[in-house]
């Protein structure tokens, strides 16, 4: 008994660090996804529309910022962004820079619950605790400066 115990606490350990690894590794998978919808009429022109969503941007995540600035290179017609772009309000200005390259190009944007709020605790666990006491406000309003400097990516866009 005590035997079967054993082995079931190992495989669940080892499942357990094996969906751990993953996380960690997933993380720097960052993907680039190409569909073609057909909606368009017969023989028009292509259209290149780029959906940002999910950066979740934090201080010193050099290798992400590269990767968005990058996406220029696609040469979109259009830029969506659907928020959740940061995880700290001081990853709002490499965001913004990082995004500059795109800012000439028609384009809207919306916040997602992260662009709102900051994890209290860099523990994953003290993030998810009850009542929403893992959360707070970023620092200034997003009705405010951030507002202000996040609709400048795309002008004329709210």
């Amino acid at each position: 008994m005590i035997r079967h115990a054993s082995t079931a606490l190992g495989v669940v350990a080892a499942v357990g660090a094996a969906c751990f690894g993953w996380g960690l590794l997933e993380a720097g998978l960052f993907t680039v996804r190409r569909v073609e919808v057909p909606v368009l009429p017969v023989g028009a022109r292509p259209l290149k529309v780029l959906h940002i969503s999910d950066l979740h941007l934090a201080a010193g995540q050099e290798r992400k910022l590269r990767f968005v600035h990058e996406l220029a290179s696609l040469e979109p017609h259009l830029v969506i962004n659907t928020g959740d772009n940061i995880t700290q309000a001081e990853s709002i200005g490499p965001l913004l820079e990082t995004l500059s390259p795109l800012r000439g190009l028609p384009g809207a944007f919306v916040f997602g619950s992260n662009d709102y709020h900051a994890r209290a605790s860099r523990i994953p666990s003290a993030t998810c605790s009850t009542a929403g006491r893992g959360w707070r406000p970023h620092p200034g309003s997003c009705r405010g400066r951030r507002c202000e400097r996040a609709s400048r990516a795309w002008a004329g866009q709210t």
